[in-house]
């Protein structure tokens, strides 16, 4: 009898332990899906603007024709050589707030819609989409189209760090001030793109490194 009871105690035990590993077993699964989950939620908002400076490859004469084989977020219409033809340059993008979203359009077309008179927006005429134009016509016509995707996906890296209330952006009106001088006077347009992209990426992780 006492064997009996000593049997059942130990199955039961066992039934136990059973029943508790596989609730940890799925506890853990679970959380192994939201990590991952929130991984690529967090892939997804983030990784647009952190596409530019030699998205479809080296930002030099000649290095690659064509943007074959990638597809920059927010180019549409894409040519026979896969280089968009357009750039909705919000596309997949997930801001701080409305007025992140405001500043990051006058960023791009140098109007200062949606904001007021305490926003203290300066207009410019054509903002980024005028220095993208510029550019890429400095370009020669092989090489045109690859520089223009290139030329949006450097624009929403700085506009969009750019565009962020000021005690959080990492890129500040000063930096934009300071590098743009040098980057319109560049005659090799290549070296100006990639330039501005070694000081860009270099002031994030240097904003990165301080916090």
């Amino acid at each position: 009898m006492f064997l009996n009871l000593t049997v059942r105690a130990l199955d039961a035990m066992q039934i136990r332990r059973a029943r508790k590993l596989n609730y940890l077993g799925m506890l853990s699964a679970v959380l192994v899906g939201m990590i991952l989950l929130g991984a690529t939620v967090t892939a997804a908002v983030e990784s647009p603007q952190l596409e530019g400076c030699g998205f479809f490859g080296d930002l030099q004469p000649g290095a690659v024709s064509n943007c074959a084989g990638r597809h920059l977020t927010g180019g549409l219409s894409p040519g026979v050589d896969g280089c968009p033809k357009e750039f909705d340059p919000t596309r997949s993008l997930k801001f701080d707030d409305d007025l992140h979203a405001r500043w990051y359009a006058r960023f791009w077309t140098g109007r200062c819609d949606g904001l007021g008179l305490f926003d203290f927006c300066t207009e410019e005429a054509g903002g980024w989409n005028d220095t993208v134009a510029a550019v890429a016509a400095r370009v020669p016509p092989e090489d045109r189209n690859r520089a223009r995707a290139e030329l949006w996906a450097i624009g929403r890296l700085l506009g969009y760090e750019w565009a962020r209330r000021n005690d959080i952006r990492k890129i500040s009106t000063a930096d934009l001030m300071e590098w743009r001088p040098a980057f319109e006077k560049e005659p090799d347009p290549w070296l100006a793109m990639r330039t501005l992209c070694v000081k860009a990426i270099g002031k994030l992780q240097t904003e990165a490194r301080s916090k």
